[in-house]
């Protein structure tokens, strides 16, 4: 496996921790604070997300190589509006008595700021493969779905007594816990959780695999793996910064990296 395929791999899983949508970037922020207040509708909601959201964030990839980034939006929330009816039928199928529960935040994931992301950073990456695509997006949707079954399970064990709707031996319930406002938090608390975690996990990963290369956190800076691996590399001067890696480094490393870019065109 070369040094990019590593990368890439590493960049696709990090959306279940490290780039979870619900807990850094705020997205399906709605559903999950609001509607999330029993594991069932939690369940039913990542169901129906699962149907309407991963077949359009994936057909979204074709569909960016022949229509304009305008175009994309509207389209893909046409797809998912179209992807509402089997999602519906399938969740009352599946989880009987659920759509009332859940309310607008069903209808209203197809036209999640997910799709409008995805549909606008799209064109940027023509270059991309298919195949990486399809990962990120599938562990996009796995991380989404962690999130929801936690906050559903957790507030209807402390709010209700119940899980699953099926009572359990608590002494004490307390009602807060069904409160939108107290979703915030939770999700508040959760982020700061995984922004804690994300460090001892990649040290973790490394103890076990010690040449994948480690994505860039607050104490450790990301270098291409082609010099952090190469012992040919050593010496050599580093290349300038690109736009492209803007995004993939924070404003601090980025300025050191361009002052040593300089000094060493200097030399």
């Amino acid at each position: 496996m070369t040094p990019s395929t590593r990368s890439s791999l590493m960049d696709c899983l990090s959306h279940i921790l490290a780039k979870n949508p619900v807990l850094t970037y705020g997205m399906l922020l709605a559903p999950a604070v609001v509607a999330s207040v029993s594991l069932k509708v939690s369940a039913a909601l990542s169901l129906a997300s699962l149907i309407i959201l991963l077949p359009t964030l994936l057909a979204l990839y074709p569909l960016s190589r022949i229509l304009r980034s305008t175009l994309l939006v509207p389209v893909a929330a046409g797809i998912a509006a179209i992807l509402y009816i089997p999602a519906l039928m399938a969740v009352n199928y599946i989880i009987p008595n659920m759509v009332d529960k859940m309310g607008i935040y069903l209808p209203i994931i197809t036209a999640d700021v997910l799709l409008v992301a995805c549909a606008t950073e799209l064109p940027k990456k023509r270059k991309s493969h298919f195949g990486w695509h399809a990962l990120s997006v599938c562990c996009v949707m796995v991380g989404f779905c962690i999130v929801m079954l936690l906050l559903g399970g957790f507030r209807e064990m402390a709010g209700s007594a119940t899980l699953w709707e099926k009572e359990l031996p608590v002494g004490r319930t307390a009602a807060v816990f069904l409160f939108p406002s107290f979703g915030f938090i939770i999700v508040a608390f959760l982020a700061v959780l995984v922004r804690v975690l994300t460090p001892q996990v990649v040290a973790l990963f490394h103890r076990f695999f010690p040449n994948w290369t480690a994505p860039a956190t607050e104490e450790t800076e990301l270098l291409p793996a082609e010099e952090s691996s190469s012992p040919e590399a050593v010496g050599e001067p580093q290349p300038a910064v690109t736009p492209e890696d803007v995004s993939d480094y924070r404003p601090r490393k980025l300025k050191r990296r361009k002052q040593k870019a300089e000094g060493e065109d200097a030399q």
